[in-house]
């Protein structure tokens, strides 16, 4: 089922699994995966709205389209041990489809490989100070 990003995905649900942001107008996507979905779709709103999501392509997307291109969905509910493997099944079936990936990552749960200007790191510690993360 999918909702406006905007709107309350989950009634009290807190399961763990595998959720996609996508854009309705471009038909790009963002695969991420959580132990509690419910409060990671409140972070990926709450950052979204006040600018300071860490992923800068979703951030310019959102600027761009507005809350409303976006909608939320839950692809799958695993088990918290089946997060990642199931997470990067979704990255790899989606590239595999030729769908636009906002995601920076091409290995679920890793940052290794991406290279960051230091104009990005900045602002990426700029973000972390703002949410408290120091």
């Amino acid at each position: 089922m999918s909702r406006p990003l905007g709107s309350y995905p989950f009634p009290f649900n807190t399961g763990t699994g595998v959720y996609r942001i996508t854009n309705v107008k471009s038909g790009a996507v963002y695969i991420g995966s959580a132990v509690n979905l419910f409060s990671r779709w409140r972070r990926h709103h709450n950052e979204l709205n006040k600018g300071i999501h860490s992923n800068p392509h979703l951030l310019r997307s959102w600027r761009k389209y507005g809350s409303g291109a976006f909608v939320w969905e839950v692809v799958e509910a695993t088990l918290q041990s089946e997060l990642l493997e199931r997470e990067q099944y979704w990255l790899d079936r989606l590239r595999g489809e030729g769908v636009e990936l906002y995601n920076v990552c091409v290995t679920a749960g890793s940052h290794l490989g991406v290279v960051r200007s230091e104009e990005t790191k900045r602002k990426m510690s700029e973000i972390a100070k703002q949410r408290g993360d120091n």
